[in-house]
């Protein structure tokens, strides 16, 4: 019987460095997206942009995209993906790693693209495995039905009829995991998707203070 303990999450915040497209630019880091607003970390420098807005360094935030943005700078516009690493003249990508910041409950949320599709998760070192409600596969036209192993799960409300199966592709900014073990649980329980250790155990989760980081191990 899999037991999923209590789910938590928090605000999220992920990172990246990019390529600079002016000389003057030397590293752009995208610390955070809040709808229209974004805080990209210029040479060091934080700054809050809203769409359409300049930094004093000469760039500019054009759109924001889920977990992307597009900046322009003097070289032209730039997509910066959160958790996508760039070196200063390298265009390798040389790391995968997503920061997620501890919300003032104590909390890690997230939004994550299940086989392509964008949901809210609660980063759950606890759960021993990524957990949705039936109402969230449903959204998400998640066939759990066709390949699972029909199993029962301890919830907060108690047992619970659940399907394990296997998820293509889990994306949480940068990293991208295939062939994620999950379990949908019957009816609105969890009623945010748990983000658990089928998932984390693949990567490296380090506690920094009011940061989780996150780095993908293979």
């Amino acid at each position: 019987m899999l037991r999923i303990p209590p789910l938590y999450g928090a605000l999220a915040l992920f990172t990246l460095l990019t390529t600079p497209t002016t000389q003057a630019v030397e590293t752009l880091q995208l610390f955070a997206i809040f709808g229209e607003k974004a805080v990209v970390v210029i040479d060091g420098e934080r700054r809050m942009l809203t769409v359409g807005e300049s930094s004093p360094e000469g760039v500019t935030l054009i759109e924001t995209r889920g977990d992307s943005v597009v900046v322009s700078t003097e070289g032209g516009e730039k997509t910066l993906a959160l958790g996508n690493q760039l070196l200063a003249g390298d265009t390798r990508k040389v790391s995968n790693k997503v920061t997620i910041v501890q919300g003032s409950d104590g909390m890690y949320r997230s939004r994550a693209w299940i086989n392509g599709q964008p949901l809210d998760v609660l980063i759950d070192t606890g759960a021993s495995s990524v957990a949705l409600s039936e109402r969230h596969a449903l959204a998400i036209n998640l066939d759990y039905l066709s390949h699972s192993q029909p199993l029962q799960v301890q919830t907060a409300s108690g047992i619970a009829n659940a399907y394990a199966l296997k998820i293509d592709r889990i994306k949480l900014g940068a990293i991208e995991l295939r062939d994620v073990s999950a379990v949908v649980i019957s009816g609105s329980y969890p009623t945010e998707v748990l983000l658990g250790m089928t998932f984390l155990e693949r990567l490296k989760v380090v506690h920094n203070g009011r940061f989780l980081q996150l780095e993908r191990r293979w």
